[in-house]
């Protein structure tokens, strides 16, 4: 087969181009299905990182709601017991002015309270007295029988979760303050009747001229439920967001929590996973999972059915965990393999079918080539065999083919010609021999030189030979041509890969960055509370670790809504803009200030004492008090500042009792006349 000209060029180049796409389509598939699993392995991960940005952020919301409900709760409680006061006070001037005895006044403002119901019946109020050494309720419009009754049962000590009686420490807060806030267990009452004692949280208020008590409160469970309505708002929105989300073709993200009941998952919602069986261990899936989610980078690899193949559990399967510690949630990333892998088998098989293309194409270029050289040399050879057969009479070489072989043909035919005028000689010295011997020196001088013209049509085959040789040699040149373009077009694929990391690359930016505005007040471009919270428990672990002294400021803008109902928003948000910016410039760069609310921001000092802190927050209120904003024609709006003032370890030792310590503090200079600072120790 081999013994061709024609089939040794096919085979050349038909091995050459079938070697290279091999080697091309192996190196780019390994190449290919290596980026496309890291690159979804890494967009499973982000997409696991930014939902759980995205839970804490629904979290610290939930949280602030549940703060903002109680703090409105707390107003409300207080504007019924002054609406409360209001109309004793009114029954107390008909007595004074002489309309009615005293005794009746007290008993028309008694029945006047006990009418006063709100929230369905399920909010009241009631009376006690400042008797000793423990006053008694005189009005209660639920548990009437307790009236006048000396309550000593240790049942009713349960207030201010330091098993102290609940009526005393009313009344020793309303001695102190005149009103104010507790907590405790009461009964609730109910459609069927009272339920047995929960949480409550009560607003008092002393009314000096009879010596009572007047009080109303709100069940922790109320609010409790508030919360619970948004955090199912949270879910579902979570939910609205998963099924938009989609990892390769079908991967999704789920949650379950540490019950082991599906919260968000687009086959099994509210499923009991307890009884599900890892098939390939097994183990419990939901065991393993909880595993999993201790190692937040690493996969874990399982086999598990898919849409359309319910129970066939053949398919393999890698998913991502993590576990979300405030909600007890646990948060997963869901794919299969087949599906990572599909868009490499695609661009494999266009490689493939490319590869078989310029496969046809080099061999019909090959096939023209070889054409191109094989015909003129057959001609060649059939004129060949025609002298052989009928002599050079009748010889005729073709001129075809290439330069080369047109002149092989040229020197052929001047062979031939040369030939023929030899025997034609030879005929004529033979004749000329016969004819005498005289002739015959001539005769052997003309042989010699048809013999000389013998072998210049030898040295001209010779060099037909070699330039055909030489021709071949330009077409091999011409083959290695055509495998440097293959190779360029292997440069080609590779470009494209580093366009993919680039692309990655982008992609983690942008996680950054988001990561990034997660941690910042949009308002005034300072730390929010979420990133307050974070930098001021890194702060405490450098304390414990140093034993170097950090304190904490609590700010809060005095009557900060009277500016935005005198002026708008808009003046609102400039004046929290220049507050931030004045407080900002006398601090040093390592202290971190944060808006953790509308009005409120925290200053952490770290390194400052107690005595360093106060002198910071007094240099703060003064700063404050100077400043005048411009609220608009002939309009400047001018603001105070309350500040709480606590060090760490000094009745604090951990984040929660540290922000509560300086908002107890904050309240007290709020309550002490505002535009002060407080730090407990005088």
């Amino acid at each position: 087969m081999f013994k061709h000209l024609w089939s040794r060029i096919l085979s050349v180049v038909a091995g050459v181009v079938l070697l290279t796409v091999l080697i091309i389509t192996l190196l780019a598939q390994r190449s290919l299905e290596n980026a496309v699993f890291i690159a979804e392995d890494q967009h499973a991960i982000d997409l696991l990182r930014l939902t759980l940005l995205n839970i804490d952020n629904e979290h610290q919301s939930l949280i602030f709601h549940r703060e903002a409900t109680l703090a409105m709760r707390k107003s409300a409680m207080k504007n019924i017991v002054t609406l409360a006061i209001t109309q004793i006070n009114s029954s107390y001037l008909k007595y004074k002015q002489g309309v009615i005895t005293e005794e009746q006044a007290k008993q028309q403002a008694k029945d006047d309270i006990r009418r006063m119901r709100y929230d369905d019946g399920a909010g009241y109020l009631w009376i006690n007295n400042l008797e000793t050494p423990l006053p008694k309720i005189i009005m209660h419009p639920i548990l009437p029988d307790l009236e006048g009754l000396l309550l000593d049962d240790p049942k009713y000590f349960t207030a201010l979760g330091m098993q102290k009686h609940l009526l005393l420490a009313m009344a020793d807060i309303c001695r102190k303050k005149g009103e104010g806030y507790l907590d405790y267990l009461w009964s609730k009452p109910e459609k069927n009747g009272v339920s047995i004692d929960q949480p409550k949280i009560s607003y008092v208020q002393l009314f000096k001229e009879w010596g009572w008590v007047i009080g109303t409160g709100v069940y922790v469970d109320d609010i409790e439920a508030e919360a619970n309505q948004r955090l199912t708002a949270i879910m579902q929105e979570l939910e609205k967001n998963f099924a938009q989300i989609r990892i390769a073709k079908t991967g999704y993200l789920f949650i379950f929590n540490g019950k082991k009941k599906m919260l968000i998952h687009p086959n099994l919602p509210g499923k009991e996973l307890s009884s599900l069986i890892n098939p390939d261990s097994g183990k419990l899936i939901i065991d393993e999972l909880i595993a999993a989610s201790t190692h937040p980078l690493k996969p874990f690899d399982y086999i598990w059915d898919k849409p359309g193949h319910e129970k066939d559990y053949r398919f393999k399967k890698r998913i991502y965990m993590n576990y979300y510690q405030p909600l007890d949630w646990y948060i997963g990333a869901s794919t299969y393999f087949e599906e990572i892998a599909y868009p490499a088998k695609v661009l494999r098989q266009k490689i493939f079918i490319t590869s078989i293309s310029v496969l046809s194409i080099a061999l019909i270029l090959s096939i023209i080539l070889a054409r191109n050289l094989v015909i003129p040399l057959k001609k060649l050879i059939i004129a060949g065999e025609n002298i052989e057969k009928r002599g050079l009479d009748d010889a005729c070489i073709p001129v075809s083919g290439t330069v080369e072989t047109q002149q092989l043909g040229v020197v052929l035919n001047r062979m031939i010609g040369s030939i023929k005028r030899a025997i034609h000689d030879k005929e004529q010295a033979i004749k000329a021999l016969l004819a005498g011997n005289k002739e015959l020196a001539n005769t052997n001088v003309q042989l010699a030189e048809e013999v000389d013209e013998r072998m210049f049509a030898q040295v001209a085959l010779q060099k037909a030979r070699d330039l055909l040789e030489h021709r071949v040699e330009e077409r091999t040149a011409e083959l290695a041509a055509t495998n440097l373009k293959l190779e360029e077009e292997a440069g080609v694929r590779k470009k494209y890969q580093t366009d993919l990391q680039i692309a990655m690359d982008q992609l983690k930016f942008m996680n950054t960055e988001l990561e990034r505005l997660a941690n910042i007040d949009p308002l005034t471009g300072i730390s929010n509370r979420r990133d307050c919270l974070q930098k001021t428990n890194a702060e405490i672990s450098r304390t414990i670790r140093t034993g170097t002294p950090l304190s904490l400021l609590m700010l809060d803008i005095d009557y900060f809504k009277k500016v935005n109902d005198c002026h708008g928003h808009q003046i609102g948000d400039e004046v929290l803009k220049a507050f931030t910016q004045t407080v900002i410039g006398l601090l040093r760069p390592m202290d971190v200030i944060a808006r953790i609310g509308g009005e409120e921001f925290t200053v952490l000092l770290p390194g400052a004492d107690l005595n360093t802190a106060k002198a910071v927050a007094e240099r703060i209120r003064v700063a404050v008090q100077k400043m005048v904003v411009d609220g608009g024609v002939k309009i400047e709006v001018r603001i105070t500042v309350s500040i709480g003032v606590v060090q760490f370890g000094m009745e604090c030792n951990n984040i929660d009792s540290l922000f509560a310590k300086a908002d107890e503090h904050l309240y007290i200079a709020k309550n002490s006349g505002r535009n002060q600072v407080f730090t407990g120790n005088g």
